[in-house]
């Protein structure tokens, strides 16, 4: 616990200094962070709800075909490439981490103009459980995630291929990926075309929908029926 205190009051402490530090170091000063997120998700030692689990899956990976028949195939191939080099589990735990965190950075770039917009929404991100502790619970998962995220950019481009191609990607590090197909088709609905009434409606849902964690329990049902998460 008292490591957590302290890399919060650490985050804080980076937020604060940027905003004394001159423009041209403020870049510098949101890498840090970065690389702090990244450090402790690289480096992390029985931290996560799965962390025994992929160790043992690691042990695991060569030659079992028990695993082929549930584990996505980008996952089984990191694995045989990481045994191949003689690595050891941590850096199975890397390879995740740099994907995850390098996909949430360059999603966030895109939609965000300043450096202090960019480092804020990286320490919320930080400090919600279902950010970057998530990462940690649900490596695979959270993969796919940050790839889709990095992909919306798509999305607002209508650019179906490149899109198509993110997708594909994310499928193959995490099959619950498929559950956002419809999210491309959702940039074409025009709200002039839907009475005031449904709007109103759809905002209320929505609302309701997080507040009761509803998305949330129907995303873990339909994963779960999709092999091991």
């Amino acid at each position: 616990m008292l490591f957590w205190i302290l890399l919060a009051l650490l985050l804080v402490f980076i937020f604060l200094l940027q905003q004394v530090v001159q423009d041209k170091y403020k870049s510098i000063i949101t890498k840090i962070t970065l690389g702090i997120l990244w450090f402790v998700s690289s480096f992390r030692y029985m931290i996560g709800a799965d962390y025994e689990q992929y160790m043992l899956w690691y042990d695991l990976a060569l030659d079992n075909p028990i695993m082929e028949v549930f584990l996505e195939p980008s996952f089984l191939l990191v694995l045989k490439i990481l045994h191949y080099f003689d690595c050891t589990y941590q850096a199975m735990f890397l390879v995740y981490a740099t994907i995850t965190l390098l996909m949430v950075y360059k999603g966030l770039c895109y939609y965000l103009s300043s450096q202090r917009q960019l480092l804020v929404a990286m320490l919320m991100f930080s400090f919600f459980y279902d950010g970057f502790f998530y990462t940690m619970n649900n490596i695979r998962a959270a993969a796919a995630l940050s790839i889709l995220f990095y992909g919306t950019r798509y999305i607002c481009e209508r650019n179906l291929k490149k899109f198509s191609i993110v997708f594909l990607v994310a499928f193959l590090f995490h099959y619950s990926a498929i559950l956002f197909v419809p999210i491309y088709f959702i940039r074409f609905i025009r709200k002039q075309r839907l009475k005031p009434l449904v709007q109103i409606l759809l905002i209320i849902l929505s609302f309701v929908a997080g507040y009761t964690l509803l998305i949330a329990k129907l995303f873990f049902f339909a994963i779960s029926n999709m092999g091991t998460y």
